[in-house]
């Protein structure tokens, strides 16, 4: 009985020790875990209400006949975590008797560090990977709301939330906003998530075959000019002129003080819009809605200069030249009437070039041709060719009768027959009535860069020929 009663005491003695020993034990005593990241709860909702649109521009219109009221789409239980230096978004997406689990994971972006401008300081925008059945055009924080846009992958609807989210969750997205990017790559990354056009599905609308109608403006040797013509205009150069000076020296400027004197109409969305004039300068733009008080503008200016030079007895020479102008992208506030510069000197880039002088007449013959670029590239190859045809065949297009499409480059003159019978002999009873320029793959992008064609031409005195010019080209936003 005794010894029982120590094994007893022994016991409680053992218990007490053991107590002891884990009352003064720390946390610096506990083995550590590998933690790859911190998993902290940013932002938690119950329930968001959206609308769902067929057209993303009606996702932002004030016109509710256009949002499909009958399948008002909702979010319930939404989550923002932290998630290391990224982020993830879980929800549950619901709407047309459907529920949809939402999982969403991407980087976020602090765009404060770019230079777009100051309307950018208070915007964060997410680079994610798309959640089964649905496509993330753009999630953003902008000042203390947050707004997020999907898309249906199967029937491409689109679904839009907004609700205010207040400066905690901004300060909290600001420590995981990725900094690996700057300058110019985290302007283009900014602009091409902040856009909802550019990140739709099965986009088609990047690019845009450039279609004047009829593509060529006379010249004729009588013209003793080395200008571009002088005509009458579908669009007023000097006011488009003083619209991108305004916008380079004050930033942005009231858009209706142009009304009249420019097409106001190429900064209201609607997709590709551009005019021209008889010279084949160019104005031209790619403009959708990208908020509810915002269209977002992409341009370019192409400006066209064809010299008709002196003529040297019974020589004829001629200069094209196709140059990018000015081009930038712009925010227009339909409320403020205010449109403002978001990026200066990235306009749509212009490709696929073809320039050319065409349809001589008066038995005129071309008797060299030199071509010049300067592009994106830095490449000084071009794709040039002649174009023969009879004296007597009627001219009906800029790029007709093409041949012997070659590899020149720049500031090469290749030569040609410089005697009428000796050109009618080498091609069969044709002459070369036109040349041409052409390069496919390189872009003019920036203010600066051009393509030059120019030949001789040599003719008749006593019969005065006329010649065609004009251009042909793609292209293409950078949404």
């Amino acid at each position: 009985m005794k010894s029982k009663k120590m094994i007893q005491v022994c016991s409680l003695i053992l218990i007490l020790l053991l107590a002891i020993n884990l009352s003064f034990a720390t946390e610096d005593s506990i083995p550590e875990k590998n933690i790859v990241g911190k998993r902290n709860t940013i932002l938690s909702v119950p329930k968001i209400n959206g609308k769902i649109a067929m057209k993303p521009e009606n996702l932002f219109d004030n016109d509710e006949s256009l949002v499909l009221k009958d399948e008002c789409p909702y979010l319930y239980d939404l989550e923002l975590i932290e998630d290391g230096d990224k982020f993830s978004l879980k929800s549950t997406l619901g709407y047309s008797n459907k529920t949809i689990p939402l999982t969403i994971k991407g980087v976020m972006y602090n765009c404060s560090e770019t230079g777009i401008g100051k309307d950018f300081n208070n915007i964060y925008l997410a680079e994610i990977y798309d959640s089964e059945n649905i496509h993330v055009v753009r999630l953003m924080v902008k000042d203390t709301k947050l707004s997020l846009v999907l898309q249906e992958l199967d029937t491409k609807n689109m679904l839009f939330f907004e609700f205010p989210v207040g400066e905690k969750v901004s300060f909290d997205f600001n420590k995981i906003a990725n900094t690996t990017l700057t300058n110019d790559d985290l302007d283009k990354k900014a602009l091409h998530l902040y856009s909802v056009m550019g990140n739709l599905i099965d986009d088609t609308s990047h690019t845009k075959k450039l279609d004047l109608g009829k593509p060529n403006t006379l010249i004729s040797s009588t013209l003793k000019s080395d200008t571009k013509k002088s005509s009458k205009t579908t669009m007023s150069q000097y006011a488009w002129d003083q619209l991108f000076q305004e916008l380079h020296e004050q930033g942005s400027l009231t858009l209706s003080d142009f009304d009249g004197t420019v097409d106001t109409s190429m900064f209201k969305g609607g997709g590709w819009h551009y005019t021209y004039d008889e010279n084949t300068d160019v104005i031209a733009s790619f403009s959708f809605k990208n908020d509810s008080t915002e269209y977002l503008t992409q341009f370019v200016y192409i400006d066209t200069v064809c010299q008709s030079q002196t003529i040297n007895g019974n020589i004829w020479p001629l200069r094209v030249q196709v140059a990018y102008h000015e081009g930038m992208v712009v925010s227009y506030n339909p409320y403020s009437d205010e449109l403002k510069v978001l990026y200066y000197d990235y306009g749509i880039k212009i490709k696929n070039i073809k320039l050319a002088f065409n349809g001589l007449t008066n038995n005129a013959f071309f008797i060299n041709r030199t071509t010049y670029k300067e592009s994106q590239s830095g490449g000084n190859i071009v794709l040039a060719a002649i174009s023969v045809y009879s004296p007597a065949a009627n001219f009906y297009n800029l790029f007709q009768n093409l041949q012997g499409e070659e590899e020149q480059p720049n500031l090469t003159v290749v030569l040609f027959d410089d005697n009428y019978d000796d050109q009618m002999s080498t091609y069969n009873g044709s002459l070369i009535r036109g040349i041409e320029l052409h390069f496919t793959n390189d872009f003019l992008t920036y203010v600066g860069h051009k393509a030059i064609l120019s030949g001789d031409v040599k003719f008749n005195p006593n019969s005065f020929p006329s010649c065609r010019y004009g251009f042909d080209c793609t292209l293409r936003h950078g949404f």
